[in-house]
C-alpha cells in the first residue's frame, strides 16, 4: 500500500498534464479552423463597408469585313528538266575533256550558286533562257541546297522568277 500512496500524486499530476495538453489541443484546433474559414471566405463582404462594384467590361468592338482570300493558283502541267549542266567549255571537250578525268578535281554541284552564272545567265550561255524559249515552266536543279548550301542562289533564282520559270530545289545528301 505505501507504494500506491507513493504514486498517487504523480497519477493526480499525469492527469491533469493530461487535460491540460487536451484543452491546448483543442484551442489550437480552434484557431486553426477560424483561420481556415477566414482564408476560404476572404473576400465575400463583412467588415462593414459596403462592396466593391465588379468592373463592367468594355464592348467588344465589331469586326470589320474580312480581308479578301487570295486567289487560287491555277494548276499548270509541268514542263522541264532537271538542270544538272556540266561547266565544261569547248576548249575542255576538245582537249579530252579534262573535268571529267580521274583524279582531277571536279566542280561543284550547286550549278545554282552565281559562280556557275556564266551557263544559265542572261550574260553567258543563257541555259534558263533556251529553256524558258523551249516552253519549259519549272527546272529542277539537283544539289542546290545540303552540302553546298554556303553559296548564294539569289541571282539563279532571280533570273528563273524574270523567265517565269518555277523552281525545284533538290537535297545535295
Amino acid at each position: 500500500t505505501t507504494l500506491q500512496q507513493q504514486s498517487a500524486p504523480f497519477e493526480t499530476a499525469w492527469i491533469s498534464h493530461r487535460a491540460m495538453l487536451q484543452q491546448w489541443c483543442s484551442i489550437i484546433t480552434i484557431i486553426v479552423l477560424l483561420n481556415v474559414a477566414g482564408f476560404l471566405l476572404q473576400g465575400c463582404g463583412g467588415g462593414g463597408s459596403t462592396p466593391t462594384p465588379a468592373p463592367t467590361p468594355k464592348p467588344t468592338p465589331a469586326p470589320g469585313p474580312a480581308p479578301p482570300s487570295p486567289r487560287p493558283l491555277d494548276l499548270l502541267p509541268l514542263r522541264g528538266v532537271s538542270y544538272n549542266a556540266l561547266p565544261c567549255n569547248k576548249n575542255d571537250a576538245a582537249a579530252g575533256g579534262t573535268c571529267n578525268n580521274v583524279g582531277v578535281p571536279k566542280p561543284g554541284q550547286d550549278y545554282a550558286q552565281e559562280g556557275y552564272s556564266a551557263m544559265w545567265g542572261k550574260e553567258g550561255r543563257d541555259d534558263l533562257g533556251t529553256l524558258a524559249r523551249l516552253g519549259a515552266n519549272f527546272v529542277r536543279v539537283d544539289s542546290a541546297l545540303g552540302l553546298e548550301s554556303k553559296h548564294d542562289h539569289g541571282a539563279f533564282l532571280d533570273r528563273a522568277q524574270e523567265l517565269g520559270l518555277h523552281v525545284m530545289l533538290g537535297f545535295h545528301t
